[in-house]
């Protein structure tokens, strides 16, 4: 499917948080602040910046350019992808540890906080790029593009927790009331690896040069558009699709190995696995 999907990367950092399980919060907090200071410092390599055109592998041509291609990038992907993913998983096992977002009205200062400070701090690192793209302000020097780059990345991971942290508040807040928006939000998180892998079948499909190739033909309004159609399709009620089903099977037959650590890594918002 996609050459950058994430779930081989996912599986990598497993094997890793598996370690982890066993640190401090100490520990925990600091490596996270430790790569999230990392990779909010002064880089070229951040893709919010790059003019780079798409390679071979992102849009190959055909079947077989597609396979010889991402043989190479795709082992590279799994492998330093979950760099980029270790501040929000390590965070979200500390969340998990005081069950923050099972028992909200617990901790309820502490998510009106994150829900603040995440949001805030994400919609004003997106500024410069935001500006830069809408034509409002010129493009900058090279420099400070490796400043704002990163800078747009790294406050989109404190959005991440802004958002989540968010969420739950209102979820909270609604009690036993469940309008049909929130039961769609609801599936669509029981089920998120399924609908996930949906919906890269789905840009596969609409993408690839060699099926239906739309990638230079969609502007972003009718992409957006398109995204939203999926969602409305792949969220519905009933039982589990088979990612699903297995991960929690899975879950449920380690919980009581387990249950000491705590559940709910923020990290695993995109898998089955955390779903209840």
């Amino acid at each position: 499917m996609y050459v950058g999907d994430i779930l081989g990367a996912y599986g990598v950092l497993l094997f890793f948080g598996v370690w982890t399980l066993r640190w401090s919060d100490r520990w925990l907090l600091g490596v996270a602040a430790a790569i999230f200071i990392l990779t909010a410092l002064p880089s070229a390599d951040s893709l919010t910046i790059s003019t780079d055109g798409p390679d071979p592998s992102m849009l190959p041509p055909d079947l077989a350019t597609m396979l010889t291609e991402r043989i190479v990038v795709v082992p590279f992907i799994m492998l330093l992808g979950p760099i980029g993913f270790l501040c929000p998983f390590l965070v979200g096992l500390w969340f998990g540890r005081r069950r923050v977002l099972e028992r909200p009205e617990q901790h309820r200062r502490l998510l009106a906080a994150t829900a603040v400070l995440g949001i805030t701090a994400a919609v004003a690192g997106a500024q410069p790029i935001a500006l830069m793209l809408s034509g409002v302000t010129g493009v900058p020097s090279d420099s400070t593009l490796e400043v704002i780059g990163p800078l747009h990345d790294a406050t989109g991971v404190l959005g991440g927790f802004g958002y989540a942290a968010l969420i739950v508040l209102v979820a909270s807040g609604l009690g036993s009331r469940r309008p049909r928006v929130v039961e769609a939000i609801a599936a669509t998180g029981q089920r998120s690896m399924t609908f996930y892998l949906a919906q890269s079948v789905i840009w596969t499909i609409v993408f690839t040069p060699f099926l239906l190739g739309l990638a230079d033909d969609l502007s972003v309004a009718a992409t957006a558009l398109l995204a939203t159609a999926t969602w409305a399709t792949t969220v519905r009620a009933g039982r589990p699709h088979a990612p699903g089903w297995t991960t929690r099977a899975v879950r449920a037959a380690h919980a009581s190995r387990h249950v000491h650590h705590g559940s709910g890594s923020l990290f695993f918002i995109a898998s089955d696995a955390y779903s209840p």
